[in-house]
């Protein structure tokens, strides 16, 4: 029988990294002193303004909270105070662009090169998927790619592995890219990444409905789909634009790609006979997935890997009130402790 292990990923993933988390992100956007990108500088102006304009302080406010007034705003085309449905819509555009920003920064400062406790999980999991007793999947929550750009770089000199988003993938002025979903039926041995709310290197044209994936500017800078490029389409401003879902209580996953990786994770996770949680903390306006793993989940070996000192942590409480302690290995010295395990 093949054991089939699925990875769940959270921001604790990439944290040490110095990927910021979602709950210090707009801390991190606000802090942030920028002096050689008048865009970010001009954006992160009009996000301070707004949330200095309805709450009585910046400091204890959370990015959740500010998506979800502009999602409202927006999904309900009503005015917001004295701010249009419009004008919302712009300023969500902006607060998602200083988050792409702020995360993109801290990627561009990881080496992937360095000997770490990510390289080591990634020569597991090239391990795992070389052999022929096992199977793997990778679900993440996360939006960085941090992931993908270290197995990029140990499969430099393996050309038979490859990432796959379970998606089909177009690239920008790559005429030879093969798209995700084909990967396997081509021969390669992919390793399945699915990501539940998008990710910072996804490029979604509202027009076509077709997915890029780029390495450059994801989404910073505005591009034009390469199958809709007219001069109809070049005169209306229509751009592809970045696919993640924002951290909101009024999640929306009607996007089909999003859907079919959600279905995806559900067959992965039914199949599974192992689960590891890494960095994820299971909150609870995290519904959707707690939905899925109840669904999804039978009796299985399940390992969580949280931080030090979470022992007696939210954390921890929320995943036995999940799935108990039965069948439960809990590992509380952080994710390069646990790697050294294997």
């Amino acid at each position: 029988m093949i054991e089939k292990s699925v990875f769940i990923l959270g921001a604790g993933f990439s944290y040490s990294a110095g990927v910021p988390t979602q709950a210090s992100l707009l801390s991190t956007i606000v802090k942030h002193k920028n002096t050689f990108e008048p865009k970010y500088e001009t954006a992160k102006i009009k996000i301070i303004d707004f949330i200095t304009s309805i709450f009585p302080s910046i400091e204890y406010i959370d990015i959740e909270e500010v998506f979800t007034i502009l999602d409202r705003g927006v999904n309900e085309k009503e005015r917001f105070i004295t701010f249009s449905w419009q004008e919302l819509y712009d300023l969500r555009n902006s607060l998602v662009y200083l988050v792409l920003y702020v995360i993109d920064e801290a990627l561009q400062n990881v080496n992937c090169k360095v000997i770490n406790e990510y390289t080591k999980f990634i020569q597991y999991l090239i391990n795992l998927r070389k052999s022929d007793n096992s199977d793997l999947t990778i679900i993440s929550t996360n939006w960085d790619n941090l992931l993908e750009k270290y197995i990029e770089n140990f499969i430099v000199n393996e050309t038979n592995i490859k990432t796959d988003y379970c998606i089909y993938t177009y690239k920008l002025n790559d005429k030879t890219h093969i798209p995700d979903i084909t990967l396997k039926a081509k021969g390669f041995n992919n390793i399945k990444i699915l990501k539940l709310h998008g990710s910072i290197n996804w490029l979604y044209c509202s027009n076509c409905k077709r997915m890029y994936i780029d390495d450059l500017s994801i989404g910073i800078e505005k591009k034009e789909c390469e199958y809709c490029i007219d001069d109809n389409v070049n005169k209306s401003g229509l751009n592809i634009e970045p696919m993640i879902i924002t951290p909101t209580l009024l999640k929306e996953y009607h996007n089909l790609y999003i859907q079919g990786i959600w279905q995806n994770a559900f067959i992965e996770l039914q199949e599974a006979t192992k689960v590891v949680f890494i960095g994820y903390s299971l909150p609870k306006i995290d519904f959707e997935l707690k939905y899925l793993l109840k669904k999804s989940i039978q009796k299985l070996d399940i390992t969580v890997v949280l931080a030090s000192g979470d022992e007696d942590g939210e954390a921890h409480k929320n995943y036995q009130r999940l799935f108990g302690n039965e069948n439960v290995t809990y590992y509380f010295d952080g994710f390069e402790e646990w790697v050294n395990t294997l």
